[in-house]
Parts: C-alpha cells; sequence; structure tokens
C-alpha cells in the first residue's frame, strides 16, 4: 500500500476540505449522529500536525489543552489512522464520544484519511457504508475538477495565443498610420497582458540606438519620451544583440522580428503585483510576431504614400505654372480643408484623402485656356460652360491613378451647391460627398479675400459674414459652422500671405 505525498496530493486534499458535497455529507450525518468534529489529514500524519489541529484535543475535553490530553489524543488518533489503512473505514469510542477514520484511498494508493469523533450515536455498519460510497464519489468528483483545471490550464495558452493573433489582426486591418498604429499596438498589450506599462522601441541602425514609438501607462499614452533614443546596454541590448526575450518578475522584454530585429516590446508591472511567468513571455511574443507584421504593413503604406504624395506634388507644380491668380493650389486651402475635416471629427484615413483631394481639386483648369482664367470682366455663358466642365477633367487626369480614386467623387462633387443648384450633377444636401461640402465652403471663403482679376479682395470678417449667409442654400450649415470656428482659431492673414495673396 502506497502513500502519496506530492504537490497532486496537497492540491487534491484541499479541494476535498472545500468540497460542497463533502461539507453536505458532514450535514447529514451530525443531523443523524449528533454535532461531531471533522478533520481530512494528510498521509503524512505525525504527531506535530494532529496537536496543531484547530479541531482534536479542544472541544471534547472541555478546552483543556494540557500536555497530557494532547499527548493522549494524539497517540490515539495515529494508532486509528495506522488501522484504517490496512482495512478500511474504522469506528472507534473515546472520551469524545463515537468516532471514525476513514482512508481517502484508490485502488493501492492512499491519499490522506477523514476523521470525525464526538458523535453522541453508534455509528451503524448500513452509515459506514453509505459513507464510504459517498466519498468514493466526492473522490472522483474531486479528481475530474482537478482533471479540467489542468485541461485548461493545458488549452489556456493556446486559446490566447490564438486569441492574440485574431485581435492584432483586427489592429492590423483598423489604422496604417505609424503614428497611431504604434500607440495603439502598446494599449491593446497591456490589455492581452494584463501589465501597467508598455513601450515599443524601434530600431535606428544608423545610430545603432532604439528609438520610443510609444509608451502607454495603465492606458494613458506618455507622450513626453516619444522618438527619445535609447542605448543598447543592459538587458535590452542583449533582446537586440540576441534576438532573444528577457523574463524577470517586474517586466519582459521581447525583440520585433522581421529577418532582423527591428525593434523591442517591453512591459512592466503585472495588474494586480504578481510576477510575470514563462507562460506571459510566450504570450508576448505571439503579439509581437502579429505586431511585427501589422508595422510592416504600415511601413509600406507609408512608402506607398510617399510616392502618392510626390506624385501630387508634381502635379501640383504643373498647376502652379498656370496664372499666379489661381489661388486653390496653395497649402493654405490644404490646410484649412483639413483643419475643417478634423473639426468634424472625420476618420484619419478620410482626412488623408481630402487632404489629396483638396491639392488636386482644380486640377482640370489645366485644361481652361488662359485668356479665360485671365480675364478681368465676367465670363460670357460659353466661358463659363467651359469653366463648369473642370471638375469632370480634373477627374479624367486623376483617373489613371489607381491610388486617387478615393478623391475622385470629392473633386467630382465639390461644385455642387447643398439647395442642389450646382454642378456638374445638381446634387442637393447629404448626397454630396462630405469632403466635397468642406472644400466647397473653403473654396468660396479663399475666393473673396483673395485678389481677383474681376474684382478687389474683401476682409475676412466679411468674407466670414458671406459664408454664413449663404448657409443652408449654397453651402452645408453644419460644415459652416465648422469652417466658422476653425477660422477663428487661426491666423488667416498670416496663413494667407504664405502664397503671397496680400
Amino acid at each position: 500500500m502506497t502513500n502519496m505525498e506530492d504537490a497532486y496530493t496537497k492540491q487534491f486534499l484541499k479541494r476535498f476540505r472545500e468540497n460542497l458535497n463533502f461539507k453536505k455529507l458532514q450535514g447529514v450525518f451530525e443531523a443523524v449522529l449528533g454535532k461531531a468534529v471533522w478533520e481530512v489529514l494528510s498521509c503524512q500524519i505525525n504527531p506535530q500536525e494532529i496537536a496543531k489541529s484547530d479541531s482534536f484535543a479542544f472541544c471534547l475535553y472541555d478546552n483543556r489543552r494540557d500536555p497530557q490530553t494532547v499527548l493522549k489524543c494524539t497517540n490515539f488518533i495515529m494508532d486509528i489512522v495506522e488501522s484504517a489503512g490496512e482495512s478500511g473505514l474504522v469506528r472507534f469510542v473515546c472520551e469524545g464520544g463515537n468516532g471514525f477514520c476513514a482512508p481517502l484511498k484508490q485502488g493501492n494508493q492512499i491519499y490522506g484519511y477523514i476523521i470525525s469523533c464526538g458523535f453522541i450515536k453508534e455509528i451503524s455498519d448500513e452509515l459506514a457504508n453509505i459513507f464510504t460510497a459517498f466519498v468514493e464519489t466526492i473522490m472522483r468528483e474531486v479528481q475530474k475538477e482537478m482533471e479540467l483545471t489542468k485541461l485548461y490550464d493545458t488549452i489556456r495558452p493556446r486559446a490566447v495565443a490564438l486569441s492574440t493573433i485574431h485581435t492584432v489582426h483586427r489592429l492590423i486591418s483598423s489604422t496604417l498610420d505609424l503614428q497611431e498604429l504604434f500607440p495603439r499596438i502598446a494599449r491593446l498589450c497591456l490589455q492581452v497582458m494584463r501589465a501597467q506599462t508598455c513601450t515599443i522601441f524601434m530600431l535606428d541602425k544608423k545610430k545603432n540606438k532604439l528609438v520610443i514609438k510609444a509608451t502607454v501607462k495603465m492606458d494613458k499614452e506618455i507622450q513626453n519620451n516619444r522618438n527619445r533614443s535609447v542605448k543598447l546596454t543592459g538587458a535590452i541590448g542583449r533582446v537586440v544583440r540576441a534576438g532573444a526575450s528577457v523574463l524577470k518578475p517586474k517586466n519582459i522584454l521581447v525583440p520585433l522580428i522581421d529577418e532582423d530585429v527591428i525593434g523591442v516590446v517591453y512591459i512592466a508591472n503585472k495588474l494586480g503585483g504578481g510576477a510575470f511567468v514563462e507562460f506571459d513571455k510566450e504570450i508576448l511574443i505571439t503579439f509581437a510576431e502579429q505586431a511585427v507584421i501589422a508595422i510592416g504593413n504600415a511601413q509600406l503604406y507609408e512608402e506607398q504614400e510617399k510616392l502618392t504624395i510626390g506624385s501630387i506634388k508634381a502635379l501640383a507644380a504643373i498647376l502652379d505654372t498656370r496664372p499666379r491668380n489661381i489661388y486653390t493650389h496653395s497649402a493654405a486651402f490644404a490646410k484649412l480643408v483639413v483643419e475643417v475635416g478634423k473639426r468634424l471629427d472625420m476618420p484619419s484615413q478620410d482626412i488623408r484623402v481630402l487632404r489629396y483631394a483638396s491639392l488636386l481639386h482644380d486640377a482640370g483648369q489645366i485644361m481652361i485656356p488662359d485668356e479665360i482664367l485671365k480675364k478681368p470682366k465676367k465670363l460670357t455663358g460659353e466661358e463659363y460652360e467651359i469653366v463648369k466642365r473642370h471638375p469632370l477633367k480634373g477627374v479624367e487626369i486623376i483617373k489613371p491613378m489607381d491610388i486617387l480614386k478615393p478623391v475622385i467623387p470629392i473633386i467630382l462633387h465639390h461644385h455642387e451647391k447643398f439647395d442642389g443648384t450646382g454642378y456638374p450633377n445638381g446634387l442637393k444636401g447629404k448626397e454630396i460627398p462630405l469632403g466635397s461640402r468642406i472644400m466647397a465652403v473653403v473654396d468660396a471663403f479663399i475666393a473673396m479675400v483673395s485678389k481677383q482679376p474681376y474684382r478687389e479682395r474683401i476682409s475676412v470678417r466679411e468674407a466670414l459674414a458671406e459664408i454664413k449667409r449663404y448657409g443652408g442654400t449654397q453651402f452645408d450649415p453644419y460644415v459652416v459652422d465648422a469652417f466658422v470656428q476653425t477660422v477663428e482659431k487661426m491666423d488667416i492673414p498670416h496663413l494667407l500671405k504664405i502664397k503671397g495673396w496680400f
């Protein structure tokens, strides 16, 4: 017969003591036999363990804890336990009353012993058999609970890893802006790892340093250290050079690897004050692998955007060779349009498209003869029809560039009017793209405060009054309100002087 005493057994005995069905069994027996004391002892029972028990050698003897009483009780229990280990459930009578001792046994293995004494009534054979049968059932129940716990502990890391991959995948598709991506990765890392602080570093190979791209502490971004350089020393230096993770009780460092090390993810201070363990490191490694994909996609997009901006600037430069009074190709126009878009809480991707459109919205004017653009008098009906075709001409110029397709509706409809009297399609209200409605307001404002071939400019205050007056007819009143608020917070004269409009 084998006595077991290991971590599994200790956990088994703990769960057995706490099992609700065992507590109910105790209640049933006390209802039939009278009040008693209960103990679940380990298989490695010894007199010291019994003497320290909160159940024995006290209530049965009117709380007299004299050495002789304790010794007498412990020796008696040791004899009963030894007998139960050999023959099974043993009933006994002591000065405290009736009692029994039953081994927690499966096959030849003993996990521990249940001892109860102090019953008023004698324990019958029938009750002893019932108790043994119920204890066997409870033991199987506890073992199943432990097996399920072990299975959960085995599956959980994989489940968390899969969840991490899925969550970061959503992050990948949510933004391609590196300035937004790094803080978002850090916040997500805190949620997955249940940590207090996360910092994302990117490697600057030319300077042989790491650069902080985002630090988030308790879900709040710390911006005063962004772009600060960190030397490759200590643990973080080892992570970069070896491409291996470092696990410490209070922090974890994991490399971001894309063929070579491109950065480091650092987390610190586990929520609840516990220590980080190997499982945490494995989850962070999985997280870092997915973060590398997100960063790589954003970097590729950034490179593509640079090419796009280059193409736009090249086209804008061509447009700037047109007559000097064609004011709307300036950076000031784009600046105003973008600021209004931000005030209207447009998403960052929509703001980016709006910026492209604002730089190219009058690209079609390149097809308008110079004599019409420079004409100091009012245009004839035929000349005005030529001018009205410039949005369509602009779309024809931009259409071959696939990356600029999102700007086409904005450019095409920026001369539509809110009441439906504009061109080229007579769209009305919210049928007109929001970007077009914004540009219509800014375009009219810039035209009024800039000198034209056929009239002098008016003041900013007068121009704002005109914009407000036509809110609801020519312009979207919602956009007008946002535009007025934007202008009131900007130094418009200084902004317009950039292009020599004053």
